[in-house]
């Protein structure tokens, strides 16, 4: 997120932005394309319903955002934020939220506490990167309950209170 911020005060040369441009084309290539030698890290961690599969998501957004083309429209309107987007939307929430707001798949884990406000955090940077003019990843929530409002809800008593939290502690 910083490399347009760098780039535009003068911190990077145009070479030095061509760069790390291409570098991150080359890595978002890797995230989301397949490979015909079979399963490939990138896609098993997609494919997890837990924080590494937000992490995956995460990345992508980041990297899309990025290296997204210059065509007039904004960068968050791009062809491929819509399908990451599209991805949040019917598969990140289905999978890792549950109606009340927690994350099934982190209370399994060792750390519990941690990998959930962990996985907080990383969704909440992706509504921020998915959101578009039209459309916020923050207002969305799917008819039985899974959403980032009430995540946010679910898990702010315990960020107030870590004495509350009603699981192992980790």
């Amino acid at each position: 997120q910083a490399i347009p911020f760098l780039a535009a005060c003068g911190a990077l040369t145009d070479a030095d932005f061509s760069g790390l441009h291409a570098w991150f084309a080359d890595y978002l290539r890797w995230l989301v394309e397949p490979q015909d030698s079979g399963p490939r890290l990138a896609a098993l961690a997609r494919d997890r319903q837990d924080h590494h599969g937000t992490s995956w998501l995460l990345q992508a957004s980041a990297y899309s955002l990025l290296t997204a083309p210059e065509n007039g429209a904004p960068k968050s309107e791009d062809k491929s934020m819509a399908e990451l987007r599209h991805r949040f939307k019917t598969v990140t929430l289905r999978a890792q939220i549950s109606a009340e707001g927690k994350f099934p798949h982190e209370l399994t884990s060792g750390t519990p506490y941690r990998d959930s406000l962990f996985n907080l955090d990383m969704i909440a940077a992706i509504c921020s990167l998915l959101s578009t003019r039209f459309e916020s990843m923050w207002e969305y929530q799917l008819e039985d309950g899974p959403g980032m409002r009430g995540a946010i809800a679910y898990h702010f008593p315990f960020i107030a209170d870590r004495a509350k939290w009603p699981f192992r502690a980790d």
